[in-house]
């Protein structure tokens, strides 16, 4: 007669504990996350300053907020080949370039055409910052991880809509439109830098297979 032993609850606990290294690396990937969705609403409150302060009709200054939805949401499906064809790291900080220099150009725009332009632009980065975080989290995690990662991280994506006019209320209490742009890409920046400290191959890109969990 033989006895099977399961594994006890101290066991399974070992091995399903999220190494901390990781679990900064999902953070990072998240807050960045946040910032490109926070970026689209932020805006909202500060359309009719916009509108005086560039001389132009609403319906037109609305496509600040438009252009940047749509090219958001339109480049997501691109992630998927653009993650095996250079990896995910590597599109992940190319994308997160490009939101941070298309704010600063935002803040900088001299007409309602260039700020849409511009604007169209900083989707384009944004929107590919979502899932290739969302990809970067799993391959690092595994699917065995991959749940409690997200319960712990996904909260704070779900609320960040909302509070978009909140902070951009708080910035036009005492700065001008420009500066929206300009505290979106700060904070862009401070997560490219971040997103080099977890090392040991957690955030690195393979080119064909965009696995972060195996480094070049």
């Amino acid at each position: 007669m033989t006895t099977t032993v399961k594994p006890g609850p101290a066991f399974a606990e070992a091995g399903d504990r999220i190494d901390p290294a990781l679990l900064k690396l999902g953070v990072v990937l998240i807050l960045g996350t946040i910032v490109a969705v926070l970026d689209a609403t932020i805006v909202s409150v500060g359309i009719d300053s916009i509108r005086r302060d560039l001389g132009s009709p609403l319906d037109t200054v609305q496509w600040v907020t438009t252009g940047y939805l749509l090219s958001f949401a339109l480049i997501a499906p691109v992630s998927g080949w653009a993650t095996e064809r250079f990896g995910a790291k590597r599109v992940w900080m190319a994308s997160l370039g490009c939101f941070i220099v298309c704010s600063a150009l935002c803040g900088l725009a001299w007409s309602i055409t260039s700020l849409i332009v511009f604007r169209i632009l900083q989707g384009m980065g944004g929107g590919l910052i979502q899932p290739l975080g969302q990809t970067m989290i799993a391959q690092a995690h595994g699917p065995r991880r991959l749940g409690r990662v997200m319960s712990l991280l996904v909260l704070p994506l779900t609320f960040a809509p909302l509070l978009g006019p909140v902070v951009g209320g708080l910035v036009l209490a005492r700065l001008s439109w420009p500066w929206i742009f300009y505290i979106a890409g700060f904070e862009a920046q401070g997560r490219s830098r971040s997103s080099t400290v977890p090392s040991g191959g957690a955030g690195e890109g393979n080119d064909r297979k965009g696995d972060v969990r195996n480094p070049r």
